[in-house]
C-alpha cells in the first residue's frame, strides 16, 4: 500500500531568501524510484497570522536521489537545484538545475 511520507529516511529542506517558499523532499523510502520535490509558497492572510500552503508547479521527480545529497534554492525560490552523491558507484554524482516556467506554472530543467 504506497504511503506517502515527507522526509521519512531524509529530510532535504531548502527556503527561498524570506522563508515563504520552501522545498522538501517526498517519497516512500529511501534512495527509490519514486522520489520527489515540492516546492510550496506560503501566505499569511489577516491579522491573526493564519498561514496557508500553495504547492508551485507540480510535483519534481528526482528519482534515486540518496539521503547525502543536498538542495537549494534562489532567494526568490524560482530557480531549485537538486544534487546527488550516488553512493556505491562508480558513476560521478550529478546536479539538477530547475527554473520555474511562470506561464506553465512548473519547474523545468
Amino acid at each position: 500500500n504506497y504511503i506517502e511520507q515527507i522526509g521519512r529516511y531524509s529530510l532535504h529542506l531548502s527556503t527561498s531568501k524570506s522563508g515563504l517558499v520552501v522545498m522538501f523532499s517526498v517519497g516512500i523510502d529511501n534512495f527509490s524510484e519514486s522520489s520527489t520535490h515540492r516546492v510550496y509558497a506560503l501566505a499569511t492572510t489577516g491579522t491573526n497570522s493564519n498561514s496557508t500552503a500553495t504547492q508551485i508547479g507540480g510535483d519534481i521527480p528526482s528519482p534515486y536521489i540518496p539521503s547525502d545529497s543536498s538542495t537549494t534554492m534562489s532567494g526568490e525560490g524560482n530557480r531549485i537545484a537538486i544534487a546527488s552523491n550516488v553512493a556505491n558507484t562508480i558513476e560521478p554524482g550529478s546536479v539538477q538545475v530547475f527554473d520555474y516556467d511562470v506561464e506553465n506554472k512548473k519547474y523545468d530543467p
